[in-house]
């Protein structure tokens, strides 16, 4: 299902169900995975309005929590793309 057209509380749980699937994937696979998830939703799970680009799609503040999140976690990311730490 497509999180647009759900009701707010479908789109709500689609995107925390997603955050954890992927969470679940990138630790499955040694992948470095930034949690914001609750950086950019309240208590129920709906993002933030300041954060809200188009529907359900983050804006570019949502740049600055994954700064903080990679400063505070000390990674890096190279020219070439790839994560160091």
């Amino acid at each position: 299902m497509n999180p647009f057209y759900g009701s707010p509380e479908v789109q709500s749980q689609i995107s925390g169900s997603f955050n954890e699937r992927l969470k679940a994937y990138c630790e499955d696979k040694g992948y470095k995975f930034i949690d914001i998830y609750d950086k950019f939703s309240d208590e129920y799970g709906f993002m933030l309005n300041e954060y809200r680009g188009y529907n359900v799609h983050l804006n570019k503040k949502v740049v600055g929590l994954v700064r903080t999140e990679m400063m505070k976690k000390k990674i890096r990311v190279n020219l070439q793309g790839e994560l160091g730490q």
